[in-house]
């Protein structure tokens, strides 16, 4: 598939196909954009619909995003324990309760390497 940049087209060609198919875009718009360039790798989300929320886990703390604008808007420090090899301490779990009012955050060494959860 090939997406033109600047013009509203694109082409699709399957291979083995004798011919190519031409698409349109219907509407243009682009609802995409930059809001935040930090990397944020390894870092568990949770929305909190009530209070209109984002938190994002970082090493060591918990930021907290306002949903509407994604403006910082606060931040949990987590105190860890020290680490004595090679693996870091960090934040490896977050969730919320069904009602919202309670928040569990689980801190420890991420042992498991490459694995989606």
């Amino acid at each position: 598939m090939v997406i033109g940049g600047l013009n509203k087209y694109s082409i699709n060609y399957k291979q083995n196909q004798s011919c190519f198919d031409v698409y349109t875009r219907k509407y243009m718009h682009n609802l995409r954009i930059t809001c935040n360039s930090a990397n944020y790798e390894n870092c568990k989300p949770l929305e909190i619909v009530s209070s209109r929320l984002l938190m994002v886990s970082k090493l060591n703390r918990i930021v907290m995003y306002d949903s509407n604008t994604l403006k910082e808007c606060g931040e949990i420090s987590i105190e860890l324990l020290a680490g004595n090899s090679r693996e870091p301490n960090q934040v490896i779990g977050i969730q919320k309760s069904q009602d919202e009012n309670w928040l569990g955050i689980i801190s420890g060494k991420n042992l498991v390497m490459n694995e989606q959860m």
